[in-house]
């Protein structure tokens, strides 16, 4: 009876202990999931840092989406007049692995309004200081993209900043630079000069009266655009705007 005792005993104790060593084992290998884990959210780390301008910029030809003054209307969230009061360049980094970075290079300007021609967000006010963000820098500059500088004044079509994501489907958070971004670097730019409103072209509406002027941008790169001296051209803007917002 005794000698039965010990017997069940002692497979309890190996039952047991086989247990204790079975979840020491489970234990473990969470332990190395968990450390594999943090190697890939290490390895997709994103970075964003702030580059001194280039110059000369390096030119690249980019293939860009174009749209119908109507289409660059409808999609706009906030249309206004103002005038650049810094502008910065930054690249967005993402770590995929030890051997390779993505790279996403951006411009953001930081514009003071004092117009407002359309909005879908009712707390901006002029005289406000707002963000806008640009697909070009000078590490990957257009030769067709509108030259942006500090102190000068523009009339942009701009949209909602949209994050976007990297080859592994992660998120980069574009909308961390700047609440607003230009969907090309020409198309949704009005350069207002001293005495005359430079647009492009796809705006055929507000053509009248127009003439064509071309000048120079880096070394043998030109743009033309279309150009309007007459006092109307604001109201016919607005009158655009009404057209396809309402």
């Amino acid at each position: 009876m005794l000698r039965k005792k010990i017997i069940i005993i002692l497979n309890i104790f190996i039952i047991t202990l086989s247990l204790i060593l079975s979840g020491c084992e489970q234990t473990e290998s969470k332990s190395n999931d968990d450390i594999d884990n943090e190697s890939k959210t290490k390895n997709s780390e994103m970075i964003i840092n702030e580059l001194v301008e280039k110059d000369p910029p390096i030119i690249c030809s980019s293939e860009w989406v174009y749209f119908s003054e109507q289409e660059r209307i409808q999609m706009s969230d906030l249309i206004f007049r103002g005038t650049i009061v810094d502008k910065r360049e930054y690249v967005i980094e993402t770590v995929l692995s030890d051997e390779f970075t993505s790279k996403n290079y951006k411009t953001v300007y930081s514009v003071k309004i004092s117009e407002i021609y359309y909005t879908s967000d009712k707390e901006v006010k002029v005289s406000d200081t707002i963000k806008v963000m640009s697909p070009v820098t000078s590490y990957n500059w257009e030769p067709e993209a509108v030259q942006m500088e500090k102190n000068q004044e523009f009339i942009l079509f701009t949209r909602l900043t949209k994050d976007g994501k990297n080859i592994d489907g992660e998120t980069i958070k574009f909308s961390d630079l700047s609440k607003y971004s230009l969907g090309n670097p020409w198309e949704p730019i009005i350069s207002v000069k001293e005495d005359s409103f430079e647009f492009d072209p796809v705006f055929k509406s507000l053509a009248k009266n127009a003439s064509m002027e071309e000048y120079k941008i880096y070394d043998n790169y030109s743009k033309k655009v279309l150009a309007r001296q007459d006092e109307n051209f604001i109201s016919d803007l607005l009158g655009l705007i009404d057209k396809y917002k309402n």
